[in-house]
């Protein structure tokens, strides 16, 4: 039976002929780039595409810069969704004990770490954002001034950290209003948003994000 809990967000990107398509763009019968068990890639069509609704986690890829690791950047996925990672299929939220060594496209060894569920909060003007789990696990007092605020547009695209440009699944045309938000108030309510999976013919995986992570498909 198919695990129809996995896929990925409105946004996050697919490897094709074309180049990189986001993964609600993408049709039956498109090309996406894929792996084979000898490790040669081809490209594949899709045969069925699935859209659920799913709690959302933010997973974190880091890659070596002089003597430390830094974001490069995050995949917004469901904990049972798998990455391919130390040469085996693992699921995401097995990765939140330790460093996992992704196969991917780019140039540079990329580890998978901590994978955190993102909450769901909301302003006066009924705007929705994300909170990332690492908000409520330290006693911080919260004021609107924080980085781990992730604006969600009315069509599920994420927009990471709304006062800059780093991490984004879309441009955000509604800035979001934090002075607008009552900080006091903030209910731990998880987010969820719909998630799309691939099914693909004579193939279990496809590449996705700018980096080309090896994911497992439907």
């Amino acid at each position: 039976m198919k695990n129809q809990k996995t896929g990925f967000v409105s946004g996050t990107v697919v490897h094709t002929p074309c180049g990189l398509k986001p993964i609600q763009a993408l049709q039956i019968g498109d090309l996406v780039l894929t792996r084979s068990p000898q490790g040669e890639t081809s490209y594949k069509p899709i045969t069925q595409i699935d859209k659920t609704v799913q709690a959302i986690y933010r997973c974190t890829l880091l890659a070596q810069q002089a003597d430390q690791q830094c974001t490069v950047h995050y995949l917004f996925t469901t904990a049972e969704q798998q990455i391919f990672a130390d040469s085996d299929w693992i699921k995401v939220l097995e990765s939140e004990e330790y460093r996992c060594n992704t196969y991917n496209l780019s140039q540079q060894p990329l580890s998978l770490w901590q994978p955190k569920p993102v909450f769901a909060a909301s302003n006066r003007k009924q705007q929705t954002f994300g909170l990332n789990a690492a908000t409520f696990s330290q006693d911080i007092q919260l004021n609107g001034q924080d980085d781990e605020f992730i604006y969600i547009s009315p069509e599920g695209l994420i927009h990471h950290q709304p006062n800059s440009n780093q991490y984004s699944f879309a441009k955000v045309t509604a800035p979001l209003s934090l002075n607008s938000v009552n900080w006091h108030n903030i209910n731990k309510k998880t987010l969820v948003l719909p998630v799309y999976q691939l099914h693909l013919s004579n193939s279990d995986n496809y590449f996705v994000g700018q980096e080309g992570i090896l994911a497992r498909a439907a």
